[in-house]
């Protein structure tokens, strides 16, 4: 999880990152909103691709599997979430109106996604 800068006023609130500080350069981004409350969406992985998950309204949780283990965070409008290759990522909106922006370390390409979840799991027991 990354706790990002947040800076509050009567004004409002603003929430900054810096890109220099992930360990790749977003080449593309994407949005998901409209979703509702409960549903569940992704349920894939990615071979190379990278991705940085950012709750900008709402609550959503994701569920992570990978080598090195399994994990569940609540992402929220001050927190980001890295997401590794090779992690099999679900993630369930939790409140009506949730949007989740994603910055991607790689550009679109199908073959990049893992779809089949015995497909992923031959991926992971590959190298062990």
């Amino acid at each position: 999880m990354i706790n990002l800068k947040t800076f509050r006023s009567p004004k409002g609130s603003l929430v900054t990152e810096e890109f220099k500080d992930l360990p790749f350069s977003p080449k593309r981004f994407f949005i998901i909103s409209g979703v509702p409350a409960g549903e569940t969406r992704g349920g894939h992985a990615h071979r190379n691709e990278q991705q940085l998950l950012l709750c900008v309204q709402g609550r959503v949780i994701i569920k992570n599997e990978n080598r090195k283990g399994t994990s569940t965070h609540e992402l929220t409008p001050n927190t980001a979430f890295l997401l590794e290759n090779l992690t099999w990522s679900s993630q369930t909106y939790v409140e009506e109106g949730s949007i989740l922006v994603s910055f991607c370390s790689e550009n679109f390409d199908d073959n990049e996604y893992i779809r089949n979840r015995d497909e992923f799991d031959g991926i992971l027991n590959e190298d062990e």
